[in-house]
């Protein structure tokens, strides 16, 4: 089945599912990516690629629309087109914006997924988590699943409110490991590693502790105390992150970003 998709919003999440979408050989889909500003638009390669700033034009074009607007001007840009969306299915990935919003500002009985990926769907490596309203056909869940799956894993949740939860969890996710990457670069740089080295060691590294704990049966604790040897360099290191309660900060930071849903959900 061919899909024509309208990802409206180029910003650097609609970008990376276009991306994502448009350069994978499982779906077989044409993109429009819409955004007001020209510049926004520029550098996307595919063939399967098109770009306009008219949202009217990108909605009127496909029969699944994706709102990768930011949650300040969801609202705006969903009430101005929605007798043009009237029929379509509807993907938002709009941080912050339950669904039950979105129900009010578009026609009755559209059908809508509130999803949350994350940037790795430009590389098939991303998690979604989705959730979908009464109205989305099982046919729909289905396209919505494939789409999703090609970019990476795609998760139905029990609820709508727990996509605030994977968007604290994965979406935001992505900047918690970047930021460990970053610190431990730099202590590399300043124990005498050069730049390129620095990055390669800590980028591989990181890596390779997804793949095992993607491909292991132990949760990351237990990985944890493998890789800590009994009065050993690793023991050391992990006693400092302990003392420094790195471990609480962590949790914090993602309570943070739930926190952050909420109020976004507030001002709307």
């Amino acid at each position: 089945m061919s899909h024509r998709i309208a990802v409206l919003g180029s910003g650097h999440m609609g970008r990376a599912l276009a991306v994502g979408i448009a350069d994978n050989q499982q779906l077989d889909a044409s993109i429009v990516v819409s955004d007001p500003i020209q510049e926004q638009l520029a550098g996307y390669t595919s063939q399967n690629v098109h770009t306009t700033t008219s949202n009217k034009e990108a909605i009127s074009a496909s029969n699944i629309v994706i709102l990768a607007v930011k949650p300040q001007i969801i609202k705006t840009v969903v009430t101005a087109h929605a007798n043009t969306i009237k029929n379509r299915l509807v993907i938002s990935i709009a941080a912050g914006v339950p669904l039950s919003n979105l129900e009010t500002w578009l026609p009755e009985s559209t059908p809508i997924v509130h999803c949350m990926p994350n940037l790795a769907v430009s590389l098939n490596e991303g998690v979604t988590g989705m959730y979908a309203n009464c109205h989305v056909t099982d046919t729909q869940k289905m396209i919505v699943q494939s789409v999703f799956d090609s970019l990476g894993e795609a998760v139905w949740m029990s609820e709508d409110s727990q996509i605030d939860i994977v968007t604290a969890v994965s979406g935001t996710g992505l900047a918690y490991f970047f930021y460990l990457m970053d610190a431990i670069i730099h202590a590399a740089k300043e124990l005498g590693m050069d730049e390129t080295n620095a990055q390669q060691f800590a980028t591989r590294t990181a890596l390779g502790a997804a793949r095992i704990a993607v491909n292991s049966k132990d949760d990351p604790a237990t990985l944890r105390n493998q890789v800590a040897s009994p009065g050993g360099t690793t023991e050391r290191a992990l006693s400092v992150l302990d003392a420094n309660r790195v471990r609480d900060s962590i949790m914090d930071a993602v309570r943070a970003a739930f926190a952050r849903s909420a109020e976004l959900t507030s001002s709307l």
